[in-house]
């Protein structure tokens, strides 16, 4: 992937915050649009879906008991909804094994001078990567008691916008 380039990903989630956890299927679609984006989330178990779509600063849950809810902040919906603590806007960049703009605590390379680590706005993040790629096949972010734990299955380009 280049930069200004569109990316999706598949792959697995795994979430707890407090007594609240879960396990989903991940779909990602990230347009060259910065402010755009959806996540589709489905947990295999009790077969419920939920799809998030951000658009210009306004956010979207589906796949909610009683409709939609939308608001301006994708992880204050979530967290509402499902009780679980998302860095959803961060993790654009984090799934990259990139920084989000503002403060970074600390970073972690590898010997090949890869981010394999940081801590940034409360959370500390890890990267796990596969032989000679550059984008990680595994992130876990952690706070507190909230833990995101992501394993990358298949990454692809979006064609057009």
């Amino acid at each position: 992937m280049v930069a200004g380039e569109g990316w999706t990903l598949q792959g697995r989630v795994a979430i707890s915050s407090g007594k609240e956890s879960g396990n989903a299927r991940i779909e990602w679609q990230q347009p060259p649009v910065l402010d755009s984006y959806q996540v589709t989330l489905s947990a295999p178990v009790t077969r419920q879906s939920w799809r998030l779509q951000v658009n210009a600063g306004r956010a979207t849950l589906s796949g909610l008991d009683g409709g939609d809810r939308s608001g301006p902040d994708a992880g204050l919906l979530l967290r509402e909804a499902t009780g679980w603590d998302i860095p959803v806007d961060a993790l654009r960049f984090w799934l990259r094994g990139l920084p989000v703009e503002g403060r970074v605590t600390q970073y972690a390379f590898d010997a090949r001078q890869r981010l394999v680590g940081l801590d940034q706005n409360g959370w500390h993040i890890q990267f796990e990567r596969v032989g000679d790629e550059v984008l990680p096949r595994r992130i876990t972010a952690s706070r507190g008691d909230s833990r995101v734990r992501l394993v990358i299955d298949q990454w692809g380009v979006v064609t057009g916008g």
